[in-house]
């Protein structure tokens, strides 16, 4: 199947004081970065990521290693964003928990942002709102 929801945002690269995910660059961390490379990443290495790198490296780190083509579309956008927010390993046990459930992952991730740092509640909120606007425009079932 086609790889649903891997979309990235034109954002320059940063860091926000306060956030771990450290240097960014349209939504890839050193980590990230690190991970899809096999060594270390520089700061030259997330200088230089592309939106078609970026898409890859979600694909690879995300999409791929979670399974997330066998959920339903809905889920499978969810969990990549969650995935991509809250880390792999929270939306791993987040989707064991939660049976791949929608709605389930959907409260999963609102009750890990109410217990967050208030300096990104509205960011989080906003965010949230405009992944739901985006998830009410996919089919509920599993087809492709």
């Amino acid at each position: 199947g086609h790889v649903t929801g891997v979309q990235t945002c034109a954002l320059p690269i940063y860091k926000v004081k306060g956030d771990r995910g450290g240097l960014t660059n349209y939504g890839i961390t050193k980590a990230g970065m690190s991970e899809y490379l096999g060594r270390p990443a520089t700061a030259e290495d997330i200088s230089n990521v592309t939106p078609q790198t970026a898409r890859d490296i979600m694909t690879k780190n995300y999409y791929t290693k979670l399974g997330l083509h066998d959920y339903d579309p809905r889920t499978a956008v969810l969990a990549m964003d969650a995935a991509i927010n809250q880390g792999p390993s929270w939306t791993r046990q987040a989707l064991q928990q939660t049976g791949g459930d929608y709605d389930k992952l959907l409260q999963a991730r609102m009750d890990r942002y109410a217990k967050g740092s208030k300096k990104f509640k509205a960011g989080w909120s906003n965010r949230m709102q405009q992944l739901g606007d985006y998830i009410d425009t996919l089919p509920y079932g599993g087809e492709d």
